[in-house]
């Protein structure tokens, strides 16, 4: 199943999660694999069951968010450049 709806979800009726209203707002239900170029940004929490992943070598330039930290797991060989604005913290373990 793969499912991107832009809107929230309609009343719970009969034709299942969404109900007769369907849906209207915005969210996410996706089952399978997925690649995400850019950046996503969440608001709430995210749960997930498996490993979380990091390149070992990092060829783009990045930059933290002011106001939020950021990990990285090591070793990195770092190719670009990584900048860690005012506010922000950036750790490798």
């Amino acid at each position: 199943m793969q499912t991107v709806i832009v809107g929230t979800p309609g009343p719970r009726g009969p034709k299942g999660e969404t109900g007769p209203q369907g849906p209207s707002g915005s969210f996410l239900n996706f089952t399978g694999s997925a690649e995400i170029t850019g950046s996503l940004e969440v608001t709430g929490s995210i749960t997930f069951t498996g490993l979380f992943s990091n390149p070992s070598t990092v060829e783009d330039n990045l930059t933290t968010v002011t106001g939020y930290n950021s990990l990285l797991v090591g070793p990195i060989t770092n190719s670009g450049s990584i900048t860690v604005v005012t506010g922000s913290r950036l750790k490798i373990i």
